[in-house]
């Protein structure tokens, strides 16, 4: 019989081996104003496969990112790109598991929370590595509001009038079928091409 041994320490198998996954989550910033906040957390396997650049501080390693709003055709994705000015997804500390950010839900224009508070779980999502984005599936909780956004007008094609060639006689022989005004107006035509 082959027995393996139980580890005992909590949590030795997941620190073994990363996650490789994005989680959000719903929750009150604030108690007093009923502030709420849409969580994020990305692990360092998924923040080295976009190859977003990870700045170190003293106390923890940050990166910063912009959030965009999925509208009309791509309504229920958020796009994460790495910008400077954008929002800061930090670690805990130097050896943290998971850069994390909250970002305040007046912050979003076209989505709306449908419960608060909401644990943080796995959501789906996938990497463009060449553009160096996250495209981010938004889940049940948070919904898009089509009334916040109006498509704009698309151009409408130029449509050129064209001039009608009168049928002639020629044209008669190849079988062309004229109906009653044309073929009046191609008789006038031919009476008085004749005088």
């Amino acid at each position: 019989m082959a027995f393996v041994k139980l580890n005992k320490a909590p949590g030795f198998h997941s620190r073994l081996i990363s996650p490789y996954e994005i989680r959000m989550g719903a929750h009150l910033q604030s108690a007093v104003n009923k502030t709420r906040g849409v969580y994020f957390g990305i692990t360092p396997r998924v923040v080295e496969d976009v190859g977003w650049t990870i700045a170190e501080t003293d106390t923890r390693k940050v990166l910063h990112v912009m959030l965009h709003e999925g509208v009309g055709e791509d309504a229920g994705f958020l796009m994460l790109v790495e910008d400077n000015d954008g929002y800061a997804l930090g670690t805990v500390n130097k050896s943290g598991k998971s850069f994390s950010m909250s970002i305040a839900m007046m912050k979003f224009k076209h989505y709306v929370l449908n419960e608060v508070p909401v644990p943080p779980a796995p959501v789906e999502f996938t990497i463009d590595k060449e553009e160096k984005i996250i495209l981010v599936q938004c889940p049940d909780w948070l919904r898009y509001n089509s009334l916040s956004y109006q498509e704009p007008e698309k151009p409408k094609p130029e449509v050129r009038g064209t001039q009608r060639v009168p049928p002639t006689v020629a044209d008669a022989d190849k079988g062309i079928h004229l109906n009653r005004s044309e073929r009046r107006r191609l008789a006038t035509k031919v009476v008085q091409s004749l005088r």
